[in-house]
């Protein structure tokens, strides 16, 4: 019995000792922190993770990108480079163009396929190109598809992920051009380049300024004694701008040429020639005029330029060449010339723009753009190179009129006669110059650009 009773007992104590643990487990919180935030862990490493996958795919993105850029770019190049070596090979032209886009659409797929390939972590990259020309320009664009499998999004089901996306590239054809370069000759574009050259030309010849008319050898004697004057900077240029037109031409005949000077009247060095080297020899005798010395845009520009202009062609071949003129000058029309070794206002002078209080022997006036609207209607475009004028102080009246109302104005007057905006072009110093000449020709014969 007694046996039986100490058994029971000792029951009931460790049933009350098992119940008094179990609600001692349950009152501690210090396991079920631990377990909870291990819980929590679970979807916040799988959304990082995901969130790595998906910059893996912006980066992945960007990188075909840039193939895809380069490939549209290719196929660009590869089109004009079979169309320039062949267009002369006796094709017709829908055959011409037709190889062309095949030669660029091939080059671009295969370039895209051969980079996209080198990236080990996409599946199936695929690139389709596809060109067309029109009107001179050949659009090259590639298309691109691939896949980027995913590490932790296959924990959610996001096995891999697609990436798409174009790129186009446009390529100007070239042009066969008849460029028409108009240089300003007159006593103006005579003034030394730089300050220092016109401090030495005051020392030298004992003038800066319209030194030249009359027969006076002061350019020779300027430049003797190591001066660079306005005239000579643009001369250089322009013989740049031959240099370049020769080593780019696909054909010998792809540019031809004219040159002029002008004061007060249009003076012919060569017409529509592709004889570099004669070009060349033309531009090396260009000084400024001894002769007249004044500047008549109404004459040269406006009544003796536009005759020996042709109507502008689509420039698709030689026998239907587009027209482009080069006008250069410093924007300043004056009526002062010199005749039988005496000086007076030219007859044919045309007051547009209003003189002030000149003296009838001494008018100036800016450039008047509708001069230009004769050259604007055979359909040439129209650039123009504005050289900032150099208005002598404390000279005479006239100078004092062009820094007061000529100056600073150019983009209304003579910016008018250009085509477009892009068409007017600025320059003072002789780097400018030089800048601006080479942009002029630039713009001519603007090659591949990436527009999208």
């Amino acid at each position: 019995m007694i046996a039986g009773y100490q058994n029971g007992y000792e029951m009931r104590d460790f049933a009350l000792r098992l119940k008094g643990l179990a609600t001692a487990f349950g009152a501690d919180r210090r396991g079920a922190v631990a377990m909870l935030f291990g819980i929590a862990c679970i979807p916040m490493l799988i959304a990082v993770g995901v969130a790595v996958d998906f910059v893996r795919l912006s980066d992945t993105r960007s990188k075909l990108d840039a193939i895809a850029d380069a490939a549209a770019l290719e196929g660009a190049i590869a089109a004009k480079a079979y169309y320039t070596s062949t267009q002369n090979s006796g094709q017709a032209a829908a055959t011409l163009s037709v190889n062309a886009i095949a030669a660029g659409k091939a080059q671009a797929e295969r370039m895209f396929a051969a980079q996209a390939g080198r990236l080990g972590e996409i599946q199936s990259p695929q690139g389709a190109a596809s060109l067309t020309i029109v009107d001179q320009a050949i659009t090259s664009q590639l298309s691109y598809t691939a896949t980027l499998p995913f590490t932790f999004g296959r924990v959610v089901a996001i096995d891999s992920a697609q990436v798409a996306n174009t790129a186009v590239a446009v390529s100007s054809l070239p042009q066969y051009l008849d460029i028409y370069i108009v240089l300003d000759n007159s006593a103006s574009m005579g003034v030394g380049a730089t300050a220092g050259d016109i401090d030495l030309m005051n020392r030298v010849v004992g003038c800066a300024f319209g030194c030249h008319v009359g027969g006076d050898s002061h350019y020779n004697d300027a430049r003797a004694a190591g001066a660079t004057m306005r005239i000579d900077v643009l001369r250089d240029s322009i013989t740049a701008m031959l240099a370049q037109a020769d080593s780019i031409k696909t054909t010998p005949d792809l540019f031809r040429f004219s040159l002029f000077t002008f004061s007060n009247t249009l003076a012919s060095l060569s017409q529509r020639s592709s004889d570099y080297a004669a070009l060349r020899t033309a531009v090396s005798g260009i000084a400024p005029d001894t002769v007249e010395g004044n500047t008549n845009y109404h004459v040269s520009i406006g009544q003796q330029l536009p005759p020996l202009l042709p109507n502008s062609g689509s420039g698709k071949s030689a026998s239907e060449r587009k027209s482009h003129v080069i006008i250069v000058t410093d924007a300043v029309e004056d009526c002062l010339t010199f005749q039988g070794g005496s000086a007076h206002c030219d007859p044919t002078y045309v007051d547009w723009f209003g003189n002030g209080p000149q003296g009838p022997e001494w008018k100036m006036q800016a450039f008047d753009p509708m001069l230009c609207n004769a050259l604007k209607n055979t359909g040439a475009t129209v650039s123009v190179l504005n050289v900032t004028y150099v208005a002598p102080p404390d000279l005479d009246a006239r100078f004092d009129y062009v820094r007061n109302n000529v100056i600073g104005r150019e983009a209304t007057t003579i910016g008018g006669c250009a085509t477009s905006n892009r068409n007017f072009y600025q320059a003072n110093s002789p780097d400018e110059i030089k800048a601006a000449v080479n942009a002029i020709f630039g713009q001519l014969v603007a090659s591949v650009r990436l527009t999208q």
